[in-house]
């Protein structure tokens, strides 16, 4: 039974994650597209388009870097 109790924590702190992250992601994506707007873009236009590429693919790669960081033992560094 124990093991069970354990197996099943286990899947119901792996759904609570995966739904953590999507609300994260949702939540970048919002804040791109406010961004983008402040910037004078109108959400549907191809610049629009183009300025929440180049902010999803700049989080990317800042999360990359970090990672790497981390891995090499490395503190991330701060903005």
């Amino acid at each position: 039974m124990g093991r069970t109790l354990a197996v099943l924590l286990a899947l119901l702190l792996a759904g609570c994650a995966a739904q953590s992250e999507q609300s994260q992601q949702a939540e970048a994506a919002a804040q791109d597209g406010v961004r983008c707007q402040a910037h004078g873009y109108k959400p549907g236009s191809p610049e629009y388009d183009q300025c929440l590429t180049d902010l999803e693919n700049q989080r990317t790669h800042d999360e990359r870097a970090a990672l790497m960081g981390r891995l090499q033992g490395r503190s991330p560094m701060l903005n």
